[in-house]
């Protein structure tokens, strides 16, 4: 993840993972987001400008994933109390 979508020293956790690092607290939630990068809703940066990304952009299936919900999200979300 931190070497093409986020800067140096980012983590990305499996929701298996989460649930390891949060063992030990007395409740714990946890639950994936679809976010508005996982629909490519943002604008693409100077990276992604080239005619191979525009026309990937433009048939990337958003319909299908948002039907598909938050499962496929890339959004870890954890609230758990010690």
């Amino acid at each position: 993840m931190a070497h093409y979508l986020e800067s140096p020293g980012t983590k990305a956790y499996t929701v298996e993972e989460a649930r390891e690092l949060f063992s030990q607290f007395r409740t714990c939630s946890i639950r994936t987001q679809l976010s508005h990068g996982d629909l490519l809703q943002m604008r693409p940066g100077a990276k992604y400008q080239g005619w191979a990304y525009r026309l990937a952009w433009s048939l990337y299936p958003r319909a299908a994933i948002r039907l598909l919900g938050d499962r496929l999200g890339t959004g870890l979300l954890v609230e758990a109390s010690k």
